[in-house]
């Protein structure tokens, strides 16, 4: 069986995952959990660190990985290196800047890497057009999308632009970037950040087959935060951001402790494994089972909001620092 890693995001905060992702990609580490990690779940800024990720894992050079993308963030995850203002996208109320520079920093940085290890990226992104999908015998619209990439989009530079468009599309905050374009077969659907529909996707991680028995869900922020003083400006949006994060997330974890709960219950109450077989698909649940659920978060608030750390690197070195260092703790690496 194998791991599955699920990146949460939170705009700038997303060094302070890297850092995690770090830890948890070091050989002592991946030889200490016999870790197999066989897919990325990712939205938001955590697409972005998914992404970079996902394709060292593919050619196995994942250790490799880590540092340097702290390096990215410290030095390239300020105002200058990711906001590009946009007065046509002002002017047309799209948003502030456009996701130029983010997707320039993926085309730099995530480049062709040949390998056969198995992996899959899942990314979240908000379908700003909707989709139809059936609830119970009804039509009804979603907005939710996961655009999911087989280990072979990594190998070359063709199928690298397909994944760049999700990444931006997860990563482009609403009123901040403006919505980006992507091709889903015959039909373009205009998107935003998948942390408004989803940031933490819990059911992705299992979905795509029966593969994964352990996850590792990294998210910058505490079980339980604090409100802050004053929601104003871009303190407000991001307060706005951080909420629609940390809400998901409860419900998912929520839902996710709930359900191995009631297979262990089950598997109690009915020893005879086709007995709970039988009562597993007459529920819906035949491919569920109890998933270890290791969570890497903070036991407090970092300092500033969601986007404070574009604008200081003396934050974004701190959310290294301390992200290398719930890591360990969380894991049990003293």
């Amino acid at each position: 069986m194998g791991d599955a890693v699920i990146l949460a995001g939170a705009v700038a905060k997303g060094a302070w995952s890297a850092a995690a992702l770090r830890v948890l990609t070091e050989p002592e580490t991946q030889a200490r959990l016999g870790l197999d990690i066989r897919r990325v779940v990712a939205a938001s800024s955590g697409a972005i660190n998914g992404a970079f990720v996902a394709s060292h894992l593919r050619d196995g050079s994942e250790a490799a990985a880590g540092p340097l993308l702290e390096e990215l963030w410290i030095e390239l995850g300020d105002f200058g290196g990711v906001f590009d203002v946009s007065p046509r996208a002002i002017l047309g109320r799209r948003g502030i800047s456009t996701s130029k520079k983010v997707r320039a920093l993926l085309e730099k940085y995530i480049t062709p890497r040949r390998g056969t290890r198995p992996i899959e990226l899942a990314v979240v992104v908000t379908n700003m057009d909707g989709e139809v999908d059936i609830v119970g015998s009804e039509l009804a619209t979603t907005y939710e999308r996961c655009v999911r990439f087989g280990g072979e989009v990594f190998d070359d530079e063709a199928r690298l632009p397909a994944l760049f468009d999700a990444v931006v599309a997860s990563a482009a905050l609403p009123i901040i970037f403006q919505p980006v374009e992507v091709a889903l077969g015959a039909r373009t659907i205009r998107c935003v950040d998948g942390g408004v529909v989803n940031n933490t996707p819990v059911k992705y991680a299992l979905g795509g087959g029966g593969d994964i028995d352990r996850i590792f869900v990294i998210a910058p922020f505490p079980s339980v935060e604090k409100a802050p003083s004053d929601i104003r400006g871009l303190t407000l949006v991001a307060q706005l951001a951080e909420m629609l994060v940390a809400e998901r997330l409860y419900r998912d974890l929520k839902e996710a402790y709930a359900v191995n709960r009631g297979l262990r219950a089950l598997e109690r109450a009915l020893p005879l494994s086709s007995l709970r077989e039988r009562a597993l698909s007459a529920i819906g649940w035949e491919n569920r089972r109890v998933i270890n659920i290791v969570e890497i978060r903070p036991n407090e608030d970092l300092e500033g909001d969601a986007m404070a750390g574009f604008f200081s690197k003396r934050l974004r070195e701190d959310y290294v620092r301390a992200g290398g260092d719930t890591a360990r703790a969380c894991l049990g690496l003293g």
